[in-house]
């Protein structure tokens, strides 16, 4: 997932009322269709704060601690996030991350492949990949905050 749209506040950028919404309604066809048990983002502020919305949004469900990745960040080493996510994770734990451009771009290319067209990850947008019998991740859906386009 994209962090929601942002504005700059002092040396930062930070969710704007608009990137709160946007985050919210996201969150909400997520947690509508998916057990997220685990929650990674970016340290940067705008997506913290995209994770935090959907955090609070897993109410009466085991709610997972957002985890904090450095390679998240919008310069970060996608091959080791990658690394570090397949490595923590179980093959029952549904997975958000939550990232910036290029970076939600080169992650979808990392787990899925070449072999589909990226989306465009307008803000707050997020691709879900599913995991096959063979083990590969195939893209099942793309939420944004104002549509959803099944793969």
């Amino acid at each position: 997932m994209r962090h929601g749209d942002a504005v700059f506040s002092g040396g930062d950028r930070v969710l704007s009322e608009r990137g709160v919404q946007e985050a919210k309604i996201t969150g909400m066809k997520l947690v509508s269709s998916l057990q997220i048990t685990r929650i990674f983002s970016s340290p940067k502020q705008r997506a913290m704060a995209t994770a935090a919305q959907v955090k609070d949004l897993l109410r009466g469900r085991s709610i997972p601690e957002i985890e904090i990745i450095p390679e998240l960040s919008p310069t970060g080493n996608t091959d080791m996030a990658v690394e570090y996510v397949m490595a923590s994770c179980s093959n029952d734990d549904t997975v958000l991350l939550v990232s910036h451009i290029p970076q939600v771009v080169n992650l979808s290319i990392a787990f899925a492949g070449y072999g589909f067209n990226v989306p465009s990850f307008y803000t707050a947008a997020a691709l879900v990949l599913q995991q096959d019998e063979s083990g590969k991740f195939v893209p099942q859906d793309f939420y944004t905050p104002s549509k959803e386009n099944s793969f």
